[in-house]
């Protein structure tokens, strides 16, 4: 067993790989429980208020955080991985992008929502 554990391939140990595929799955089970526990919660909360700015933050984070979380754990798993230079070039550069693009995909939706209720 200890000998196929050090089998190398892509410049990393079948361990390595165990190991990044044992953060993912860890890191999203925390997710899954953090989804049904506390957004639960906070929704009921939410609901008791007169306002909708907290309901919509809450379907800000439902929609935009929780991917942006799952993208967060993938790329922690990965950057245990010994990768090519081209593959951590574009590992350094997807959150970049994410980063860049989130905060329209996520004020659009809002000012859309309110807008309609204005009108």
């Amino acid at each position: 067993m200890n000998d196929f554990l050090k089998q190398v391939h892509w410049n990393n140990e079948i361990k390595d790989y165990l190991i990044s595929l044992g953060i993912m799955l860890a890191g999203m089970g925390l997710l899954r429980l953090f989804r049904k526990t506390l957004l639960r919660i906070l929704k009921r909360w939410a609901e008791r208020t007169h306002t909708t700015l907290d309901d919509y933050l809450i379907m800000g984070l439902e929609r935009f955080g929780i991917p942006i979380l799952n993208f967060t754990i993938v790329y922690w798993a990965l950057q245990y991985l010994q990768l090519s230079q081209q593959a951590q070039r574009w590992l350094r550069l997807a959150p970049r992008w994410l980063l860049l693009f989130s905060p329209y995909a996520f004020c659009f939706p809002l000012s859309g929502n309110c807008w309609n209720r204005m009108c």
